[in-house]
């Protein structure tokens, strides 16, 4: 991947079949459904910005804004194409647009690729919430102060 040449793209309702489409294929099961994404995007309040590939959505991340803060909702990179930074592009590009003055995220705690790449972004964990997922695992709120 040059990363010169990745173009990031908003998305909106119209890419609803690719987001969940993505989601589908890589089993992210804690992310938003159809009809989730649908009131979200109708009502304003969720952003997402996708990277493709030979006109597929390979790599998305959705967040909201609230009032002086943004949170990261999701991001998904295809199986296919990890590894290869995608994800910290997205994060970084959203560290750049965003207005805001912090920046929060939920990850589960056992997800320590996600955790580790957070903290390169030099995101801060700032709080545990307990039995946060359907599964019971533990959720790391994570912050980064801009």
């Amino acid at each position: 991947m040059n990363n010169a040449n990745v173009n990031f793209v908003c998305l909106g309702i119209e890419d609803i079949d690719a987001i969940y489409n993505l989601q589908q294929k890589n089993s992210f099961l804690d992310g938003y459904n159809k009809q989730m994404l649908l009131d979200g995007f109708s009502k304003g309040g969720l952003k997402c910005v996708g990277v493709f590939e030979n006109s597929q959505l390979i790599a998305f991340l959705t967040y909201s804004n609230c009032y002086l803060d943004a949170e990261i909702q999701d991001i998904l990179v295809d199986k296919n194409f990890r590894r290869k930074g995608y994800a910290q592009l997205l994060i970084n590009w959203l560290i750049k647009e965003t207005k805001n003055n912090k920046i929060f995220l939920e990850v589960r705690r056992g997800n320590i690729n996600a955790i580790n790449l957070y903290k390169k972004c030099n995101f801060k964990v700032v709080n545990i919430r307990k039995k946060y997922y359907s599964d019971g695992e533990d959720a790391c709120i994570m912050c980064l102060e801009l």
